[in-house]
């Protein structure tokens, strides 16, 4: 299993938009979502 953090995607989202809708589609083996502990970072997590 890796990890991956990301950090800022609120303030780059535009920029990023790619990125997030490839991680969060679950037929591409991640389980990925937004957390907040600053300006928005996404954890993802290859699972297969």
């Amino acid at each position: 299993m890796a990890r991956q953090q990301v950090d800022d995607v609120v303030g780059f989202q535009p920029s990023m938009q790619d990125y997030l809708n490839y991680v969060r589609d679950p037929g591409n083996g991640y389980l990925s979502t937004t957390i907040y502990p600053k300006k928005g970072m996404e954890l993802t997590i290859k699972v297969r």
